[in-house]
């Protein structure tokens, strides 16, 4: 009788509540070895976990769909069921205001009796907060939630209705236990009351902590329902050793050369310290000495998604095809809490890549305790943890990303800082941190060494029409010129210039707002362009900035903070080298516009700051040994704005949660002020719509967005999708592959744009 038992709806597979189990026993045992748990504990409670999906609510919800669709189909999957007849009084009644929600994962545990009593404790970890937050869950359907104050009339309610029509059902739902080896008898209604009862007592007193139990289960099942009937074969290739210090070893991929100062570092590899601090230009293999640095699994930290594309391109290439290398998509997991986003929590939580390559963001959870966090930060728990260009964060950032530190070296992770700028005061931060200089390696290039990567001229120009004029006398002497935006729009706004004023020339434009799949087309053409011949232009924004492998001829960009206008810098002349004896490649032009006057149309930056670091610069030779007293001239002291109340921790690191709690995703777009949403052209609803669809293709469908379009939404009648990260579908006169995402255009370009381009003309 159990085969008829669903886990999962026919329009999402048709999974077997036996199938799902065995899927999850799986994970959760292979989780159970790499995290040293008690694997028969582990076992236990993902038996336990779904066992309450038998409840006819639950059956109701998964086979509504198919009522609807197909009614030949409904009445033969519940034909010979003793619960059908509840199943179709629970879909006649989902719509009625009155009618009690329901939880499978409190209807399983009726089931602890089948169960040891000394190991309940732990099951009930495992089980009763898999899928929601026992307290203030963001739906208000927790567990604490449903049977105190507020919830539920009475407890008494609650209970009677999590085991409603316990006789028809309950028998089936141990039958499945019964397949997996627990010693099946008879619970019955009274049992189950009371085995209720004294879970709900045992979560009441639960102190503040966070629950590694329900981190595994939690992972075990998240990796179960994505991979389904292959979890099995894809979890036994988890927590593979990436051997990183081999590849990037003087052995290894890369042979030590004068031309990277850092791959000749050996003794500073070895140092037996275990957090590092490396300071060095752009070009000096930094990426590759901080991966030397790592003993374990790696998670790779960067702050833009271009970076991420091509740093996890790189790594799968070094480490082989074989390793499990990950990226994680700038989005993921950040959005608004629209819906469950099911695959694509799943997406992003999944434990065990040799190398994950992602933005801070993605491991914020730990620090925000947002859904998830205890399987994140047992996955990182004794890993290496690399985040490289640690100076572009702003102070919100930064005060996550120091408390992310923290936290990182209580889990006895290896932390691995790499900057090309950073201020005094911000590197003393972290050093303090991470322990101080006996925990720290710090490493940077001596004068000599640094004066190598002399590189760059600066020039300044006031305006937009004579940055215009700029590129246009870059583009007649036949060179690859690299324009940078701080704003999507202009970055838009300029392309459209070129496109006009030189129809005939290479160019391409990037930012944040394409389709994945886009996005990585456009990435490799902008490295095909970079190391062709000019004259091109390559219209970007702060997207280009960090470990992308990219070398211009000349670079025009707005005004910004310094450490961010080095950066840029770092994509013009990017391989040249100065001989020893001084000679070598002439310095080649970074133009620098003037910044505004008004402080919004400095954003997403402070003018205070970006006029300071335009004011520092002067014109005519960059010297990159000057470059560390300009940025801390520029940054006298580095605050983080105080967002602690929005942490799991406290300052000691104590626990603020209850076990079992987490905070709804949006806390981390209302502390960090993110703005982060998500479109689909209508074209591509059809596709993502499609249960048939994996995860992986509707990430590549997905376009980021800025929060803003949910009220250019809301105005126009957009529609969301109910699947993936439920985004919102937009026409597709909004998109265009070229321009990227354009719902908020709605005049022609300005004069000053037809004015340039008619004098260059």
């Amino acid at each position: 009788m159990s085969a008829v038992l669903l886990a999962k709806s026919p329009e999402r597979g048709g999974l077997t509540l036996h199938e799902h189990t065995a899927h999850v026993v799986a994970c959760a045992e292979r989780f159970a070895e790499a995290w040293d748990f008690d694997s028969r504990l582990a076992r236990l409670g993902a038996i336990l976990h779904d066992l309450g999906k038998g409840h006819p609510a639950t059956q109701a919800m998964l086979l509504a769909k198919t009522k609807q669709r197909d009614p030949v189909a409904f009445a033969a999957r519940l034909d010979g069921a003793p619960w059908k007849e509840a199943v179709e009084r629970e879909i006649r009644h989902r719509d009625n205001p009155n009618t009690f929600p329901h939880r499978h994962e409190l209807s399983s545990l009726g089931f602890l009796p089948l169960f040891p009593a000394d190991n309940w404790r732990t099951l009930i970890e495992m089980v009763v907060g898999h899928h929601k937050s026992v307290v203030d869950d963001v739906s208000g359907r927790g567990f604490l939630d449903l049977m105190e104050p507020g919830g539920y009339p009475d407890p008494d309610l609650a209970v009677e209705r999590h085991l409603q029509d316990w006789d028809l059902w309950a028998p089936a739902a141990a039958e499945v236990a019964e397949a997996f080896g627990v010693e099946v008898g008879e619970v019955s209604l009274d049992q189950a009351e009371a085995a209720f009862f004294e879970a709900y007592e045992i979560v009441r007193g639960l102190g503040k902590k966070r629950s590694d139990w329900r981190g595994l289960l939690m992972a075990a099942d998240h990796f179960g329902s994505a991979f389904a009937h292959d979890a099995a074969e894809n979890v036994a290739g988890l927590f593979g050793d990436p051997k990183a210090a081999d590849v990037y070893g003087p052995e290894g991929r890369y042979a030590p050369s004068e031309d990277y100062p850092l791959s000749l570092r050996h003794a500073e590899a070895e140092d037996t310290r275990p957090h590092t601090l490396v300071v060095a230009p752009t070009g000096a293999g930094k990426t590759n000495f901080l991966f030397r640095r790592c003993r374990g699994r790696v998670f790779y930290t960067l702050p833009f998604q271009a970076s991420i594309n091509a740093m996890a391109d790189r790594v799968r290439t070094d480490v082989g095809e074989t390793a499990d290398v990950r990226r994680l998509h700038a989005a993921s997991g950040i959005g608004s809490d629209v819906g469950d986003s099911e695959e694509d929590v799943q997406l992003q939580r999944l434990p065990g890549a040799a190398v994950k390559v992602l933005t801070p963001h993605q491991l914020a959870a730990v620090v925000f305790g947002t859904a998830g966090h205890e399987a994140v930060a047992l996955d990182l728990r004794g890993q290496d943890v690399i985040l490289d260009e640690v100076h572009t964060y702003g102070p919100l950032a930064l005060s996550m990303v120091e408390r992310l530190v923290r936290v990182a070296a209580s889990l006895e992770c290896r932390v691995h800082v790499g900057t090309a700028t950073i201020p005094k005061a911000l590197s003393d931060v972290i050093v303090d941190v991470l322990g101080g200089s006996e925990a720290v390696s710090e490493v940077r290039l001596t004068d000599s060494e640094l004066d190598r990567y002399d590189r760059h001229t600066v020039e300044k120009v006031d305006g937009e029409e004579a940055a215009r004029m700029r590129i246009a006398e870059a583009v007649r002497a036949g060179q690859r010129v690299l324009v940078v935006s701080n704003r999507v729009a202009r970055a838009q706004e300029r392309f459209e210039w070129v496109s006009d004023a030189f129809p005939l020339i290479s160019r391409l434009l990037l930012h944040s707002r394409y389709r994945r799949m886009d996005r990585a087309r456009l990435e490799a053409d902008l490295r095909a362009m970079a190391d062709g011949p000019g004259p091109c232009v390559v219209s970007a924004t702060q997207v280009v900035e960090v470990s992308l492998d990219v070398s211009f001829d000349i670079l025009i960009t707005d005004a910004a903070p310094l450490d961010a206008l080095i950066q840029r810098f770092g994509r013009v002349n990017r391989h040249a080298r100065q001989s020893p004896d001084g000679s070598g490649d002439p310095r080649k032009p970074v133009v620098v516009v003037a910044p505004p006057e008004k402080s919004r149309d400095a954003l997403p930056y402070d003018l205070d700051v970006v006029q300071r670091s335009y004011a520092a610069l002067r014109e005519g030779s960059l010297h990159e040994r000057d470059l560390q007293d300009l940025i801390s001239n520029v940054y006298p002291s580095v605050s983080a704005e105080n967002i602690e109340e929005h942490f799991a921790h406290r300052d000691d690191l104590t626990y603020r949660l209850k076990a079992l709690q987490h905070r709804p995703r949006s806390v981390i777009v209302k502390a960090l002020q993110i703005e982060s949403e998500t479109a689909l052209r209508a074209s591509d609803a059809p596709v993502y719509e499609d249960r048939r669809t994996s995860p992986a293709e509707r990430t590549r469908l997905e376009i980021p967005a800025p929060e803003s379009l949910s009220r250019v939404a809301r105005d126009r009648g957009w529609r969301r999708t109910e699947r993936g990260a439920w985004p919102i579908v937009v026409p597709d006169d909004q998109y265009d592959e070229v321009y990227g995402l354009r719902p908020e255009r709605q005049v022609e370009p300005a004069d000053l744009y037809q004015e340039t381009a008619s004098r260059i003309h």
